[in-house]
């Protein structure tokens, strides 16, 4: 069976494969529409092809991110377009000795662009419904049962597509099967029985939930056992009991570094995260928007109501009340002649909400595919809402909400 450093170097080569096709597919495309010569440009082909790659590795583009939504996913490849045209036609216009052609250059870019969204929203499509169909899946043991373990449980549970299976628990306590019973998780056994089950390869991923500051050494001993047979581990954090404006890892020589307090000055950053979000989210407004409009009528078409649904949430930075935007799922109950409704978004809402008669057809395949999150672009483009920022926290009922 091959290990999961095998499936992430394969991953990660299929998708620059795919990539690369799309980037060269993009190139003559924009060559045959404005009737250029791609001889004349094969130079700029090579030159963004290798910023695109060092971009891509940056952003983290090759590596599988089932546990994001879709729309983190879109937003990264987006600025990971345009920062590779800016620095590749920074690079021809340096070096080329004649005219440089801008107009076969937004051409370019532009293609490649809706290229690469249209590809890698049909493979998160694809693998979605493999993976509900019990395909691709990774399994999940956890170490140690806790109330993180349960949240954890319930979030991964509650998204399928998100390709997890968690196959049981390890714990010295079996008294603390409470808090894993309810999502039917198996306890295995004590933890010095991972070694057992990490040999015989039964599982592809390790999710530590136990204390640190009281477990330390039996942690850095259990990510020691499974980096010697080559089985990922993830540490659920919860080090602190406070609720943490902004974190940033950054590195002092080779050794990494968490702020867990944002810095003084914080304004010229958010300056330029405030225009890259919108940028970005503006680019993928305008490329999404046949997608947007067919949703809009599939879900006006299956049942009365509006096309989008609010929550009430807050803005990290100024504390403010906003709606967060996001499809219609649900029939409007019987009676209820009103043109606005509010739906949750969360994720252990959203299972559960599967089994409600409400919840109309399109709407259960909006939400298994994630796709229901889309309008949240608008959030962001708005300005309510950062892809920098963790999701922001449900506002108290009392605050203020408007309609869509």
């Amino acid at each position: 069976m091959p290990r999961p450093q095998q499936h992430i170097l394969l991953w990660a080569l299929v998708l620059a494969v795919f990539d690369a096709l799309c980037i060269v597919g993009a190139f003559f495309l924009a060559t045959n529409v404005l009737d250029r010569d791609p001889s004349e440009r094969d130079s700029y082909l090579a030159i963004f092809v290798a910023v695109w790659c060092l971009q891509a590795i940056d952003q983290r583009l090759f590596v599988s991110r089932r546990g994001d939504s879709l729309i983190p996913q879109l937003l990264m490849l987006t600025k990971s377009v345009v920062g590779s045209l800016i620095l590749s036609n920074f690079i021809m216009i340096i070096w080329l000795t004649t005219a440089f052609d801008r107009i076969f250059a937004l051409a370019f870019s532009g293609l490649i662009l809706l290229l690469l969204v249209a590809l890698r929203t049909t493979m998160r499509l694809g693998l979605s419904g493999l993976r509900r169909r019990g395909y691709n899946y990774r399994r999940i043991l956890f170490i140690g049962a806790n109330a993180r373990a349960a949240q954890a449980s319930e979030v991964i549970l509650s998204n399928e597509y998100y390709g997890f299976e968690i196959i049981g628990y390890l714990d010295d306590d079996a008294s603390r099967n409470s808090f894993l019973e309810r999502y039917n998780v198996p306890y295995f056994g004590k933890i010095d029985d991972l070694e057992k089950y990490l040999i015989d390869g039964v599982i592809d991923v390790v999710y530590i939930s136990l204390p640190v500051r009281s477990c330390y050494e039996r942690i850095q001993s259990i990510t020691h056992l499974c980096e010697g047979v080559g089985v990922p581990v993830r540490l659920i954090a919860d080090l602190f009991p406070l609720r943490i404006a902004t974190t940033e890892l950054t590195r002092i020589a080779d050794i990494p570094l968490l702020a867990l307090t944002a810095p003084d000055d914080t304004h010229s950053r958010e300056l330029l995260q405030r225009g890259t979000d919108f940028l970005v989210s503006s680019l993928l407004l305008v490329i999404l928007a046949p997608i947007l409009a067919i949703i809009a009528v599939l879900i006006k078409l299956e049942s009365r109501g509006p096309v989008l649904a609010r929550e009430a949430r807050l803005s990290h930075h100024a504390r403010k009340p906003f709606n967060l935007l996001h499809f219609r799922t649900k029939r409007l109950p019987d009676g209820d002649r009103s043109d606005a409704q509010t739906e949750t978004s969360d994720a252990a809402a959203r299972h559960r909400s599967f089994s409600r008669p409400l919840t109309t057809t399109f709407g259960g395949f909006l939400l298994r595919y994630s796709l229901v999150d889309l309008p949240e672009l608008i959030n962001i483009w708005k300005g309510d809402m950062s892809l920098s920022e963790p999701r922001p926290e449900t506002a108290p009922e009392s605050a203020p909400s408007d309609s869509p």
